[in-house]
């Protein structure tokens, strides 16, 4: 399960990041994120576009998005992206088999996320919204930056993360929508 939350925090960052493909973060990112993804997931029935709705994820990202683009990772996480490029919010969302390996897995991947600090992503952990929340920024060096919000509630997970030209969503717009999200978790 380490590598669920783990590979879903990264490899959000990783599906943002690759929407801008000259980014010099992109390359300083740990290699194994494909593996990651790969493992761990059980299968899970939430919809990612009705966690975030398209006018939300407008909302979040300055611009106007029309319906999500849902996809599902090899290991299960169920994904939706609004628009593309440098100007995009991914939404992810997966299970673990339980609310404990889950809790230490949050922790784990929040370690390696911060691990990139260095490289212009930093991380904070947030109380009060589900079980465990970290909040995530980064700065590309072409004005390009990036917010996001990654939570457990129970043995379910989930990231929301922005893309875009100039000011990336605040965190407290980030933790409104988890906020939100959070209320339709069943």
């Amino acid at each position: 399960m380490k590598r669920l939350i783990a590979g879903s925090a990264l490899g959000v960052l990783v599906l943002v990041l690759a929407a801008c493909s000259n980014s010099p973060l992109a390359s300083q990112l740990p290699s194994p994120l494909a593996s990651q993804l790969a493992a761990g997931a059980t299968a899970i029935p939430i919809d990612p576009c009705q966690l975030v709705t398209s006018q939300e994820a407008s909302q979040l990202a300055g611009a106007s998005f029309g319906s999500g683009n849902e996809q599902t990772s090899p290991g299960g996480h169920r994904i939706c992206v609004y628009g593309s490029g440098t100007n995009a919010v991914t939404v992810v969302v997966g299970q673990a088999s339980d609310p404990a390996t889950a809790q230490a897995d949050a922790q784990a991947a929040e370690q390696q996320v911060g691990a990139l600090n260095a490289a212009g992503v930093h991380t904070s952990q947030v109380s009060g919204l589900g079980d465990w929340a970290s909040f995530v920024s980064l700065t590309e060096p072409a004005n390009v930056n990036g917010s996001g919000m990654f939570v457990l509630k129970g043995s379910t997970f989930f990231g929301i993360s922005a893309l875009k030209q100039g000011s990336a969503p605040t965190q407290n717009a980030m933790q409104a929508e988890a906020q939100t999200v959070l209320g339709r978790l069943p």
